[in-house]
């Protein structure tokens, strides 16, 4: 990996994750469902494949941004219904302090190749 510091925001309960990673110059971009129990330091396996990917094609570092922030292992863990504030705090990024960061990594991406790679 790198020598850069982790990136880690979560909401004050815990029960739900913003963003994730390990951040450099050129971060391999993730955008998964919803975020598990990972955290810095304490992988799952979802994000140790996206850190070994990231590993084996030049990144950096790598970022992990979700499209619902709840933390679940099981989907029917999940609300059935979307918590739209906690949505909203998911996508706003005054709410969410690295929410600029995840925009400008996705604003840069056209300058990065993709990788097609299945974990």
């Amino acid at each position: 990996m790198n020598e850069y510091s982790w990136i880690y925001n979560t909401s004050p309960s815990n029960s739900s994750r913003f963003t994730l990673g390990n951040c450099g110059h050129s971060p391999l971009l993730c955008i998964g469902v919803n975020p598990s129990t990972a955290v810095p330091e304490n992988l799952d396996p979802t994000l140790k494949s996206v850190a070994r990917i990231a590993d084996n094609n030049s990144y950096d570092g790598w970022i992990m941004i979700n499209l619902y922030p709840q933390r679940s292992t099981n989907p029917d863990g999940l609300h059935p219904q979307i918590d739209d504030a906690l949505h909203q705090k998911n996508h706003i990024p005054g709410q969410n302090p690295h929410g600029l960061q995840a925009l400008f990594v996705l604003r840069g991406l056209a300058r990065f190749p993709a990788v097609n790679a299945v974990p």
